[in-house]
């Protein structure tokens, strides 16, 4: 579960990429 929760950590600089890795993460 590390790999998902730091996918679906907010980064200010990639906020918007992080959000979509972590939907497309927890889709799976």
């Amino acid at each position: 579960g590390g790999a998902i929760a730091n996918n679906c950590a907010p980064v200010p600089q990639i906020i918007f990429h992080s959000i979509k890795k972590c939907s497309e993460l927890l889709s799976k």
